[in-house]
């Protein structure tokens, strides 16, 4: 039924509905979907918002990061545009080169502040970088407005900034002041480690037992054993090869032994030098083990000992020939430490003079004193204790009596040893064993006495008539000094003169009288100060009618200021009584021409007397010269052959020497020189 249907308006309007219908639900869906989007674009703007805030913080703590590494570093990054010459630097390049972050950076502030010896090559590595576009890589010094001095290490990579082909480079600048510093402390101090082995002759080594072979051998080492250090260390095998034969076998083993057994070791074996030459060597290893327990490389030192062997053995034999001439001199050597009494050492001759057993210990000083004979205990310890007062040197003469009795004397001399505060810490010396030497000086002045006595023989005319020239005097002026009281009246004044000459020539009598006796008396030596031309005289004196009976003319020179000396009166009279005696007998023998005899001081050197008694008697024979002072050895007949002898003993006991020389023209020359200084122990 077609009137159910819509009629043609109806349709329209309906059309129309729909139309506008299908519009507002279109436009609804656009607002929504605008609505929408705009919610996803705020949604996604929020999460860009906060991932560009996490990206910037992240950015920000990696170049926190970045600044504090080059902090701690000491690197510095920089960029630089070569066409505009604009540099662009890290914080840590600013403090490197130490200018405010507001100064712009230039290449020219870069030279300046670089150190005038590497500028030139600064500015050429500079030009060369700039022209070929070549990398950077070098090291130069920066010299700071303090003064100071810093080393810096550049690298720089060179890139093209944009399609204009415009230059840049983009590195990083190290602060290398202090690696610099290190590495010249580590050089001297290798410097210093290689001369010290080199002076000690002492290398250092390590090797690895499971390949056989030295991994590493300082400089020493290959000097010590010559093999050639441009070839490395050598392997086990080679290095064996140079190892004496003798020793090959036993220097194995210990290795191996060393490595099994996980121990240090140290022993001595020889090598041959590839020049021939033997030399003997001292090692020293230690075993570095892993965790597990296993020798993965021995490390140690070799050291050439050869000079030391050589010194020892030099040491052991003049330890030997010491101790040996200690035992034939009977002399030992000493030390002690004052100030606790203690004995540090003694030889072993020590030990036997003063009756210990050298096998025993050290005694104390109080058990030595305890061997001193009694009757010098007291002076000997006194002399001990102020020398140590006095810090000075002593020389001690005392008897020790050893165990069985038997009594010694000992001569005791030593030296104080100070510290840098001028303490004695230490006494050294020496002791010696006199006892025979000073028999043999008693029977010395035995001698000398028994020939003073037969001397005194031959003056017996000359005594004589030098002690009758007084007495006769006496009695003369005795007589003449009566007459003078028997006169009427008595004479007072003439009888004055007269006694006055009697004193005079009975202290004449008396003098000489004296001299002869001091010269046959027997009393120890003495040390006076002397004048030696009043000994001279005083001989003279002895000997003048000796002198005038025989014919013989007597001239004296004797110099004037003479220094005194130290010395024995009666033995230096004995000296020149025998030479005179002997020049008059020498001239005796001589038939014709005159008979003279010059008897002269003079000063010999500094602080030294010449005494000469020359003749004009035949003279020496050339044969005779070199006996002459020879105990026993004579040329008169009936002579004995001592007094020359006793003569020289005399004079060297004096500290002096005695020879004999022609005289010229002719006759014989016997001199003798003394110092005016002599120890007393002498």
């Amino acid at each position: 039924n077609h009137a159910d249907f819509p009629s043609e308006i109806d349709q329209l309007l309906l059309s129309v509905a729909a139309n506008h219908a299908a519009t507002a639900f279109r436009t609804a869906r656009a607002d929504e979907a605008i609505r929408e989007s705009e919610r996803q674009l705020r949604k996604a703007r929020d999460k860009l918002e906060i991932k560009v805030a996490e990206r910037t913080a992240e950015l920000q703590r990696s170049q926190a990061y970045l600044a504090e590494a080059q902090r701690l570093s000491h690197t510095g990054s920089f960029g630089w545009e070569v066409s505009s010459g604009q540099l662009y630097w890290s914080e840590e390049t600013f403090r490197i080169f130490e200018c405010a972050r507001a100064d712009e950076p230039t290449v020219e502030f870069v030279l300046q502040r670089t150190h005038p010896e590497d500028r030139a090559r600064l500015q050429q590595t500079i030009d060369c970088a700039a022209q070929e576009g070549r990398n950077l890589d070098f090291e130069h010094r920066l010299l700071m407005p303090d003064g100071s001095v810093k080393h810096v290490h550049v690298v720089g990579h060179a890139s093209e900034k944009d399609e204009a082909g415009r230059l840049e480079f983009v590195g990083a600048i190290t602060d290398i002041t202090e690696r610099k510093h290190a590495e010249e402390v580590l050089r001297r101090s290798e410097a210093y480690l290689s001369e010290a082995q080199r002076l000690s002759h002492t290398g250092s080594w390590a090797s690895d037992p499971a390949i056989r072979k030295h991994t590493y051998w300082s400089e020493e080492i290959f000097r010590i054993t010559g093999f050639d250090p441009a070839a490395g260390p050598p392997g086990f095998e080679e290095f064996e090869r140079c190892v004496h034969p003798d020793d090959l076998v036993r220097t194995k083993e210990r290795f191996r032994t060393a490595i099994r057994e996980k121990t240090e070791f140290d022993y001595g074996y020889r090598i041959v030098h590839p020049s021939g030459e033997v030399r003997e060597i001292h090692v020293i290893g230690h075993p570095v083990l892993s965790p597990s327990g296993e020798v993965v490389e021995i490390v140690g030192t070799l050291m050439d000992v050869t000079e030391r062997r050589r010194t020892e053995e030099i040491l052991r034999r003049s330890e030997t020939y010491l101790s040996e001439a200690q035992r034939l001199s009977h002399s030992g050597s000493w030390a002690m430490i004052p100030a606790t009494g203690e004995i540090t050492y003694w030889s072993e001759e020590a030990f036997r003079l003063q009756g210990f057993d050298p096998a025993a210990r050290l005694p104390r000083f109080e058990e030595l004193r305890r061997r001193f004979h009694p009757d010098d205990r007291v002076r000997a310890t006194e002399q001990f204790t102020t020398a140590i007062r006095e810090k000075r040197d002593f020389d001690v003469i005392y008897r020790i009596v050893h165990p069985g009795g038997e009594i010694r004397e000992i001569q005791s001399i030593g030296h104080p040893v100070l510290n840098p505060s001028g303490d004695v810490v230490e006494f050294v010396g020496t002791v010696m064993d006199v006892t025979e030497r000073r028999r043999a000086e008693e029977e010395r002045q035995a001698l000398a006495h028994a020939n003073r006595i037969t001397t005194m023989g031959q003056l017996t005319a000359s005594i004589a008539h030098e002690v009758n020239q007084p007495i006769a005097a006496v009695v003369t002026n005795a007589q003449a000094a009566l007459r003078w009281l028997n006169m009427q009246p008595p004479d007072p004044e003439e009888v004055r003169q007269a006694l006055d000459r009697i004193v005079r020539n009975g202290r004449r009598a008396g003098d000489v009288i004296g001299r002869i006796r001091a010269l046959v008396a027997k009393a120890p030596p003495r040390n006076d100060q002397l004048d030696l031309n009043e000994v001279m005289l005083d001989v003279i004196a002895l000997t003048r009618s000796e002198l005038r009976g025989s014919g013989t003319a007597l001239q004296t020179q004797l110099a004037d200021g003479l220094p005194l000396i130290l010395g024995d009166r009666i033995q230096l009279q004995q000296v020149m009584l025998n030479l005179i005696f002997n020049a008059v007998e020498a001239m005796s023998e001589a038939q014709d021409g005159p008979r003279e005899l010059l008897i002269r001081t003079d000063q010999d050197r500094p602080g030294g007397v010449l005494v000469a008694v020359q003749d004009s008697g035949p003279g020496l024979k050339p044969e005779s010269i070199d006996r002459l002072f020879d105990a026993f050895y004579t040329t008169k007949p009936g002579g004995m052959g001592m007094g020359l002898s006793i003569c020289r003993s005399i004079v060297e006991a004096h500290g002096g020497r005695m020879w004999a020389t022609a005289n010229v023209p002719q006759g014989a020359a016997f001199l003798f020189s003394l110092s005016c200084q002599r120890e007393t122990s002498q």
